[in-house]
């Protein structure tokens, strides 16, 4: 069983130096060990979200299939790229939102609708007809949802590094 040893000290590789009007700054060993756990904690979300991602986007095609036998393959671009889409439309609102706002309230919200869009998409197989459009709309919603994932994360780990 290993034991944790605690960090006293940095060694002079890992000093956060920065030369300015011949002052040194330095950053405490507290401080180094929080700005890298906050890290970690970055690398861990976009690797969960990420294989999330690669779940969902191997079933979309059979599930397309299944639900509107009408769907091809450019249908089928467009519903892989509006998760991308909504991303993209999504990021900066959530990022002026949460420059202006505490951060948990757009990441609340993301999350809300990221639960919602995927609700939606689980059951898009439910209504008699136009299923496909209703995929096309759950995966633009869930890529909004998505468009807060590294918001506060990010936000945090460049508020530690100042």
């Amino acid at each position: 069983m290993e034991m944790k040893k605690e960090i006293t000290e940095i060694p002079e590789k890992h000093k956060l130096n920065s030369t300015t009007n011949d002052a040194v700054f330095s950053e405490s060993p507290l401080d180094y060990k929080s700005r890298w756990r906050s890290i970690w904690v970055m690398y861990l979300t976009m690797f969960l979200s990420s294989v999330g991602f690669s779940i969902v986007i191997t079933s979309i095609w059979p599930y397309l299939q299944k639900i509107d036998a009408s769907a091809n393959a450019s249908f089928l671009g467009w519903v892989v790229a509006a998760y991308s889409l909504g991303q993209m439309v999504a990021s900066p609102l959530f990022g002026l939102w949460s420059n202006h706002r505490p951060r948990s309230e757009p990441l609340v919200c993301s999350i809300i609708i990221n639960v919602a869009a995927n609700v939606l998409y689980a059951y898009v197989h439910l209504p008699s007809s136009h299923n496909k459009y209703y995929m096309l709309v759950a995966r633009t919603f869930v890529g909004f949802g998505a468009g807060d994932i590294l918001g506060p994360i990010s936000k945090e780990v460049s508020n530690r590094n100042i």
